[in-house]
C-alpha cells in the first residue's frame, strides 16, 4: 500500500512538473501547496477574525445565538484603492461553524457536533469515514454551503441509509445492455 501511494505522489508530482501539464493546472500548484497564501482564503481568514472581534454577544446570545435573520458588519480595507474600503453586512460569513454559532449559539453548535459525530458512527468503512470528515469539515471551514445548498441534505441521507446493501435485494435489479 505505501508503494502505490509512494508510486502515485511520484508520478503526480513528475507529471505537473513536465511540459505535458496543463497551464492552468501549473498556476494553481502554488496555491494548492501553500493554501495561506491564497487571497480569497485571506480575506475569509481577516473576515472571521474581524466578526469575532467585533461580536458583542452576551451570556443569552453565547448560549442561543442572535436567531434568523442574524448579520454581521464588518470594515473591509482595500489597501491598492481606498475608495473601494467599506463596511460589509454579511448575512452570513464565509464559516459554517461561526454562522451556526451565530444563528444558535454554542447550543446550536454543540447539537450541530453531535449530530454529526452520530452520523460518523454509522459508517462502517475508514475511507468513507474520511470522506465524510473532509466534505463536512472543510466546506462549513470554508463556506457555508453545507447549511444552505440543498444537495448537501443527501449527506446524512446517504449515511444513514448506507448499511442497505442493494445488491442483495430482491428488488434491486441490474439492467443489462
Amino acid at each position: 500500500m505505501f508503494l502505490i501511494i509512494l508510486g502515485t505522489v511520484t508520478i503526480t508530482t513528475a507529471f505537473f512538473s513536465s511540459s505535458f501539464a496543463p497551464e492552468l493546472i501549473k498556476e494553481k500548484i502554488p496555491y494548492v501547496l501553500k493554501p495561506l497564501e491564497y487571497e480569497s482564503l485571506k480575506i475569509r481568514v481577516d473576515d472571521w477574525q474581524k466578526a469575532v472581534r467585533s461580536e458583542k454577544f452576551g451570556l443569552k446570545e453565547k448560549i442561543i445565538g442572535e436567531g434568523f435573520g442574524a448579520s454581521t458588519r464588518i470594515f473591509r480595507e482595500n489597501e491598492l484603492a481606498q475608495s473601494w474600503s467599506r463596511f460589509y453586512t454579511f448575512q452570513e460569513i464565509d464559516n459554517g461553524y461561526y454562522y451556526i454559532y451565530h444563528r444558535g449559539g454554542y447550543l446550536l453548535l454543540a447539537l450541530f457536533i453531535a449530530v454529526h459525530l452520530y452520523l460518523l458512527t454509522r459508517i462502517k468503512l475508514l475511507k468513507a469515514k474520511i470522506g465524510f470528515i473532509t466534505v463536512i469539515g472543510f466546506t462549513c471551514l470554508l463556506s457555508i454551503h453545507y447549511f444552505n445548498n440543498i444537495y448537501y441534505l443527501i449527506i446524512p441521507f446517504l449515511v444513514l441509509e448506507g448499511s442497505y446493501d442493494f445488491r442483495n435485494s430482491k428488488n434491486f435489479k441490474i439492467q443489462e445492455n
